[in-house]
């Protein structure tokens, strides 16, 4: 992954004509993912796009929430990022953060607002989805800020 945010700063190529792989993946997407702020900060200052999805369709704040980058999801937050985008079986970054135990990351997300009962396509909400993995402290923080037990 270094090389590739090297080659992209060093050539200087413009956001928008980066084109997805045979995944979806942008580069946003996978600098996202592997919580490299600073091409994260770049590939925005240079035009990509923050709403960009895959082709499960998650976004790159799905990716970094899941991943526990804290400092690349508040900066996509900073630059408009939708806390509540949608992906594969319709979670949001919160429930992927809830599901793969990111607190922080749940954390955030709640103080800034994100949907505690959002659902999944399967009717499951970030509470559920933490359960079921046994994310226990995201659980108890869940249901200490209101999240419904029922």
């Amino acid at each position: 992954m270094e090389i590739f945010g090297s080659h992209i700063i060093s050539s200087k190529a413009t956001a928008k004509k980066m084109k997805k792989n045979y995944y979806g993946f942008t580069p946003l997407i996978k600098s996202s993912e592997y919580g490299h702020l600073d091409v994260v900060k770049y590939l925005i200052s240079v035009g990509a796009n923050k709403e960009a999805k895959d082709n499960i369709g998650y976004t790159p704040l799905i990716y970094a929430s899941a991943n526990g980058y804290l400092e690349v999801v508040k900066y996509l937050i900073s630059v408009g990022a939708n806390k509540e985008a949608r992906g594969m079986f319709e979670y949001t970054p919160l429930i992927k953060a809830s599901k793969e135990g990111q607190l922080e990351i749940v954390k955030y997300l709640i103080s800034i607002g994100a949907n505690k009962e959002a659902k999944t396509y399967f009717g499951e909400t970030s509470l559920q989805i933490a359960s079921d993995n046994v994310h226990n402290e995201v659980v108890e923080y869940l249901i200490s800020v209101g999240a419904n037990k029922n």
